[in-house]
């Protein structure tokens, strides 16, 4: 009986890790976003029209007395950052909680416009610096002119908080959607060419290197499943190392980036980006457990499981880079000497698995093995198995 629980007690440890690295993942990069604005709720068409009016309807849930409603309309650009501001709600007008207002904007067309965002708060003058409540819109699309308006059914708006901002004009900086970088950031060209010789380095160690002669290779057909993994994992390093040449992470980044502004995603797209991060966290959460059950069990192996770890390093950190969450950009971007953090770690994972590959001594085949114990019980007077 105590044998039965303690198999049960692994099993539900081995499902819960994974679960608890996916759950904590998703809840710490949901630390990086503004919560929702519970004090109002804004309703709008599904994308405005460049000359064409557009409305706006608001429905104050909350609000102190005396209180006035004040908003203001910001024009961003593709890279979402400001190119102008359109007339707001001028003068701020009285309300009071469970009132709704509606107003029309005249969105006339100006250079560079892809989006509106809007800002909103509540004060009791309409002053910014003595508000009591502010939140800020999530972007919606301007298409062309001349577009349809299509549907006048309305869809409610994602609301931020926005209690930081100095002033209105900085109120959709802090608010859910930072400004995204315009240029995938990248180390330097030395550098990434020596990250993708580590690489290439690391495919040639676990491809004829003593790895592919461990100790738990037996004969037969486990020997051949171990070459197949030994050959995948050397066949992932060489594409690893090609994409560092070639820049496939920020092409596919861009790409991505593209595709999501042509199909009116993207404020969408965080809910997959942080699935996706979280997933290979819990990835290599499972990994990490699977190695430390294997050297409990089997010691002489703990080269190669280390090895393992630091080729899903590697993997996954050029996975979270083609993904491009926002937050990984910015950690890409913090580099030293021309040299991106994320790739420092990279560099780092990628020397780990060489020393680990080729650290100790080649152990040989089972047989050879065998005949070595033989020799040396018969050495020590000890009967031979």
């Amino acid at each position: 009986m105590p044998e039965k629980r303690r198999k049960l007690g692994g099993i539900l440890l081995t499902a819960a890790v994974p679960v608890l690295a996916f759950a904590g993942t998703w809840a710490f990069l949901g630390l990086f976003h503004s919560p929702y604005a519970d004090w109002l709720s804004v309703e709008t068409p599904r994308f405005a029209v460049a000359g064409q009016p557009f409305d706006l309807r608001i429905s104050v849930k909350k609000a102190s007395q005396p209180s006035v409603l004040a908003v203001s309309v910001y024009v961003l650009g593709w890279n979402f950052k400001p190119v102008g501001r359109l007339p707001g709600l001028r003068p701020p007008v009285p309300v009071r909680a469970g009132e709704r207002r509606d107003f029309r904007v005249d969105v006339r067309p100006m250079e560079k416009m892809a989006y509106l965002q809007f800002v909103l708060w509540l004060s009791p003058a309409g002053d910014w610096n003595t508000r009591t409540a502010g939140a800020n819109t999530e972007s919606i699309r301007v298409r062309r002119a001349g577009t349809r308006q299509g549907s006048d059914r309305f869809r409610q708006l994602r609301t931020f908080v926005n209690d930081k901002a100095p002033n209105p004009d900085a109120a959709f900086v802090p608010g859910g959607r930072p400004a995204e970088p315009e240029v995938y950031p990248a180390s330097s060209a030395p550098f990434r060419m020596a990250l993708a010789a580590l690489l290439a380095g690391g495919g040639l160690a676990v491809l004829f290197g003593p790895a592919r002669r461990g100790p738990d290779q037996e004969p037969g057909a486990r020997a051949g499943q171990a070459r197949l993994l030994w050959t995948a994992s050397s066949i992932l390093l060489f594409l690893l190392a090609l994409s560092e040449v070639f820049l496939v992470e920020g092409r596919l980044a861009d790409w991505g980036r593209r595709l999501i502004l042509r199909l009116d995603i993207y404020n969408f797209r965080q809910v997959f980006q942080k699935g996706g991060l979280a997933l290979i966290a819990a990835a290599v959460a499972a990994l990490l457990l699977l190695d430390v059950r294997v050297l409990r069990s089997r010691r002489d192996t703990a080269r190669l499981a280390l090895a393992a770890t630091a080729l899903a390093g590697c993997a996954g950190l050029s996975l979270a880079g083609a993904l491009s969450f926002h937050y990984v950009d910015v950690l890409r971007g913090i580099s030293f000497a021309g040299i991106s953090l994320v790739d420092a770690f990279k560099a780092c994972f990628a020397a780990a698995l060489i020393l680990f590959v080729l650290w100790g001594p080649r152990p040989g085949t089972a047989r050879e093995r065998k005949k070595r114990t033989a020799a040396q019980s018969n050495f020590n007077g000890e009967r031979c198995p």
